[in-house]
């Protein structure tokens, strides 16, 4: 029962993050008006700096940065917390429960 809170919650994390990233798709499927997402900002300086690769970075890309800058501190701090401490708890858990060993994780051995 635990197991499956402490899942909800990672997934619940996860979105957030996914959704601080790359914006609220169901607000953008309802066609409503939204600030662009990072990843949307991220976009515009890679995409003009093709265009402009001879020439000094943009105001544009400059507050375009700023922004990204000032908004990734906090979903990286996030990030760390739904790896390193929500699904580092899961991970224990399922290992003491006798559940299998996944990919991606390192087993704990015991000779």
């Amino acid at each position: 029962q635990r197991l499956s809170s402490d899942l909800r919650g990672l997934q619940d994390s996860v979105q957030v993050i996914q959704w601080a990233l790359s914006g609220d798709p169901t607000v953008r499927r309802g066609r409503e008006a939204t600030p662009p997402s990072l990843v949307q900002r991220l976009g515009r300086i890679t995409g003009g700096a093709w265009s402009t690769a001879l020439h000094d970075v943009t105001g544009t890309q400059r507050e375009q940065y700023d922004i990204i800058a000032a908004e990734f501190g906090g979903i990286l701090e996030r990030l760390r917390r739904a790896v390193e401490v929500e699904l580092k708890r899961i991970e224990d858990a399922a290992e003491a429960a006798g559940a299998p060993w996944t990919s991606g994780r390192i087993p704990n051995w015991r000779p």
